[in-house]
């Protein structure tokens, strides 16, 4: 016992003796670390592709073993974090499920169901949905994206004898809400099937959409053509201006035959009469 405080008291004992201990606290942190990162855990994923809004099943997920290294984000390391919740967007085949992703956004699955209309929480103030028919051609080879922008203008033939023409922008910065198929599908809601664009949804007000309707209806004499824009980035930090009729010239043509038109100022509904 003696020896031992006596050895305890020598400063140069002391010292390699600490030394020592902090290198075997070291070496058991590393290796505690190490462990850990290549201690595989059992993550649930995705067998095959879903659709946005697909409720998950237990037929829709598997168990992968990954290391923890490579996890990024808020993944979901419990399959009852996932069943019965829903893909908040496509998510391929073998991906993982995210409550939120690396940069804190939203991830792939959300508690409710997204369907096709969500495109009407992005309405503007006092606008209605506009649905108009496109195709690979009029998009410009499927160049038009959702949240993009674009403006329409008007080809007029006004007088067929004399071949008069009338050219001219007449609504611009319309922003893009939704693109869907034949089927009702979101044309960019997959990347593993090339969808054709037949319907283009947009916002416009109750008195652009009359007109609107009106150029649709006098398809013989009025061609409609679409045009994007760079309106997003044009004003980039400043807000966007809601698209306007810009072309007085074009809305005096359109404007004698809006008493053909009746519109339900209750809903979006808007017929012809004969």
């Amino acid at each position: 016992m003696g020896n031992l405080k006596k050895l305890l008291s020598n400063k140069n004992v002391v010292t390699l003796l600490g030394a020592i201990l902090i290198v075997v606290v070291l070496f058991l942190f590393y290796r505690w670390r190490v462990n850990s990162a290549i201690q595989p855990v059992q993550l649930p994923y995705a067998m095959h592709s879903l659709e946005q809004g697909a409720q998950i099943t237990p037929d829709d997920v598997a168990i992968v073993e990954v290391p923890q290294q490579k996890l990024r984000g808020n993944v979901i390391t419990n399959v009852s974090g996932v069943y019965n919740k829903y893909a908040s967007c496509f998510i391929p085949s073998g991906s993982l499920f995210f409550a939120t992703n690396k940069d804190g956004t939203a991830g792939n699955v959300s508690n409710e169901s997204t369907t096709n209309a969500d495109y009407l929480y992005k309405l503007g103030k006092d606008q209605v949905a506009f649905n108009y028919p496109v195709d690979i051609n009029t998009t410009y080879g499927n160049s038009f994206f959702p949240d993009k922008y674009f403006d329409i203008y008007l080809r007029i033939h006004k007088d067929e004898e004399s071949e008069k023409i009338t050219f001219g922008r007449f609504i611009n910065n319309i922003k893009i809400l939704a693109v869907r198929d034949n089927g009702a599908r979101d044309v960019f809601a997959t990347s593993e099937e090339l969808r054709q664009p037949a319907q283009m949804i947009f916002g416009l007000t109750k008195e652009q959409n009359a007109y609107l309707r009106v150029a649709e209806k006098l398809e013989k004499n009025v061609e409609i053509i679409l045009v994007p824009t760079a309106a997003d980035l044009k004003y980039q930090d400043t807000e966007v201006p809601e698209p306007k009729m810009i072309n007085t010239e074009l809305k005096e043509y359109l404007e004698p035959y809006l008493e053909d038109l009746t519109i339900d100022s209750n809903s979006t509904t808007t017929t012809t009469t004969e």
